[in-house]
């Protein structure tokens, strides 16, 4: 089914697709696109923790070719997909449009290339010009799951010329059947008098019970490469994120402990908060035999507690209260009037004596 969409078209070469992401051009177009020369497609996959996937294979499919007619470019359906509802060359930044465009090329059995994921890359060396959807099959994933499907656009175009080389980067993917517990906690700051500044630096220590425990994965921390524990500083009072921890089927069966304290500073009228707080996280599995996390918190003296809470005291010296000048007049004129009177009174009784 062809669609001249010339109008179409030129919006699409306002644009630069890098996976799932549109860019607008800085520099217009010299030139229409050299729809006779061959492109690539490579796709870069890694896992949220920064891995590069080393199994399963990426699956490239042709949404719309872009071909050469009389009144210039058009784009035409791969007819294998059928009647869509919906042009996928207009509704291509839409999110979901890759999701319903691998729905129904997984439903109609969609021709695709297969390429294997070799530390994270995936190569189509030969590609003509047209839109595509890169999939991931999940037959031989055994590590991760699958990836989000992505469009992308062949050529692309980029700071004012046509890229025929396209490169792809999916959304990362979770390792399969893993979960990720966010470890933190909470800074109180109590004021005595007047109101703390909001820029003191406050600092907090994750001591892991054994320097092999997994340790949370943020780039917020600074390590001790010697015991593994993690430094995190924050200013005034608010949430201390450690990162978060991934757990998967090796972790079942075992337990971690973590002891988490703030360190002593010198902030002035400042007093710090001396607890520690013990963190178990056991990991057991569920029906599934997926990993399941139990967390507990108890307190310096072992009681259980919901949360990790850390509460510092600002109490800066109250300044003694100076009376105003003018409250000082009233006493002055009542002793100088107290003072003529017994100056007369004593006047008197001479003279009365006197007399006598």
């Amino acid at each position: 089914m062809k669609k001249r969409m010339l109008a179409v078209l030129i919006l699409c070469m306002l644009f630069s697709m890098h996976g799932v992401v549109f860019a607008a051009q800085s520099e217009p177009l010299a030139a229409q696109p050299d729809l006779m020369q061959d492109g690539s497609i490579t796709v870069y996959l890694n896992t949220v923790t920064d891995e590069a996937v080393q199994d399963g294979n990426a699956q490239l499919v042709l949404v719309c070719s872009l071909l050469s007619g009389p009144n210039g470019p058009y784009f035409e359906q791969n007819a294998a997909f059928g009647d869509l509802g919906f042009d996928p060359i207009a509704v291509m930044q839409e999110d979901d449009t890759p999701q319903k465009l691998a729905a129904v090329a997984q439903q109609n059995g969609v021709p695709f290339t297969a390429a294997p994921f070799e530390a994270g890359v995936a190569r189509f060396p030969s590609v003509s010009p047209g839109l595509y959807l890169v999939m991931q099959d999940d037959s031989a994933v055994e590590s991760y799951t699958r990836m989000q499907p992505a469009l992308v656009l062949v050529p692309e175009a980029q700071d004012g010329v046509y890229n025929y080389d396209v490169s792809c980067f999916p959304k990362p993917v979770r390792p399969r059947g893993a979960i990720e517990l966010e470890i933190k906690a909470e800074k109180k700051v109590e004021c005595r008098s007047g109101a703390a500044p909001a820029d003191t630096p406050f600092s907090f220590i994750l001591m892991p019970d054994t320097p092999d425990q997994p340790m949370p994965k943020t780039a917020e921390a600074d390590v001790d490469p010697r015991t593994g524990a993690a430094v995190v500083m924050r200013k005034g009072a608010g949430s201390v994120s450690f990162g978060t921890l991934p757990l998967g089927k090796e972790d079942i069966g075992k337990t971690y402990r973590y002891t988490i304290h703030e360190v002593k500073g010198a902030a002035q009228y400042f007093s710090y908060d001396v607890s520690v707080f013990t963190l178990t996280i056991a990991v057991s599995q569920n029906e599934a035999g997926e990993p399941v996390a139990a967390v507990t918190i108890t307190d310096e003296n072992g009681k259980a507690v919901e949360r990790v809470t850390f509460t510092n005291i600002y109490a800066p010296p109250e300044k003694p209260e100076i009376p105003r000048t003018g409250q000082l007049w009233w006493p002055v004129v009542l002793l100088a009037f107290f003072g003529v009177l017994f100056i007369i009174l004593g006047a008197g009784r001479r003279m009365s004596a006197k007399r006598d």
